[in-house]
Parts: structure tokens; sequence; C-alpha cells
């Protein structure tokens, strides 16, 4: 390879890497995004179990009546 082509792989190589780091950075953004609201939901839960306590969907099924 010579020092033309050299300098062109190295340019690609280079592009390709902002690229995948652009990416990288903006689907890292997104899952924080994310975890964000998934622990501001978890926090809403939480805070209306301790109100109101477990969900329906949360408690035993009901003893049948003999």
């Amino acid at each position: 390879m010579n020092n033309d082509e050299q300098d062109y792989y190295e340019f690609v190589c280079d592009e390709q890497m902002k690229r995948l780091k652009e990416a990288n950075d903006a689907m890292a953004a997104a899952l924080n995004a994310k975890d964000a609201t998934i622990n501001a939901q978890a926090a809403d839960l939480a805070r209306y179990q301790a109100m109101f306590g477990p969900l329906p969907s949360q408690q035993p099924p009901a003893s049948p009546q003999a």
C-alpha cells in the first residue's frame, strides 16, 4: 500500500469511527432518557402503593365464599 492509499484508508477509518461514536452517543442519550422515565414511573408507583396499598393486580385472589 502506498502513502496515498494509506492516507485514504486512515481517512475513511476516522470518518467511520466518528459516525459510530455519534450513533453510540445518540443511543446512549436515548437509553438514559428511557431510564429516567422508568425511574420516575417506579417512584410514582411506590408513592401510590404507600398511599393505597398494593395494586389490585398484586393482591391475592379472594377466597371462595362457602
